[in-house]
């Protein structure tokens, strides 16, 4: 785990906002986890103020086993608003990015999206998934860049 104390100009600190960020990785992709390990301290470098866990393999296999349809798609970065989360946000707490899904080209480019999307304090957590839908219909990463945590209400 990276875990960066919120200082003063640090982008959680702007807003109160802190993000759970979590790196699943089992091996199933190494093409997709050399790059995501090739731009994760830069990656990191950004984000004082959040909390950064960076799991293990067998880690990321237990929750690979809760989440068997994620089988096959990490490395996986799993950003949850923790305040959200409580506050059980009809909209969703979260998304996840599924780095082994995508077309190894597109990978930086969409690591740089999310992070993006996670700096811009302005965003509360309501926001922040606006944005990631947005994103993720813009890009054509459907399937890729999914929302976590939504409700979905009956109609009446």
């Amino acid at each position: 785990m990276v875990d960066s104390p919120t200082s003063e100009g640090s982008p959680a600190a702007a807003n109160g906002r802190k993000l759970d960020i979590y790196v699943v990785d089992t091996g199933w992709n190494r093409k997709a986890k050399a790059i995501l390990d090739e731009h994760l301290e830069l990656f990191e470098s950004y984000l004082g103020g959040h909390h950064v866990f960076l799991l293990g393999r067998q880690q990321s296999k237990e929750v690979l086993k809760q989440h068997i349809h994620l089988i096959g798609k990490d490395p996986l970065l799993v950003i949850v608003d923790s305040d959200a989360r409580v506050e059980k946000h009809v909209h969703g707490y979260g998304f996840r990015l599924c780095l082994g899904a995508m077309k190894t080209g597109r990978i930086r480019e969409n690591l740089s999206t999310v992070l993006h999307i996670i700096c811009d304090q302005r965003l509360d957590g309501r926001q922040m998934v606006q944005r990631v839908r947005q994103a993720a219909h813009r890009e054509g990463l459907a399937g890729v860049m999914e929302i976590i945590g939504e409700v979905v209400r009956p109609e009446g």
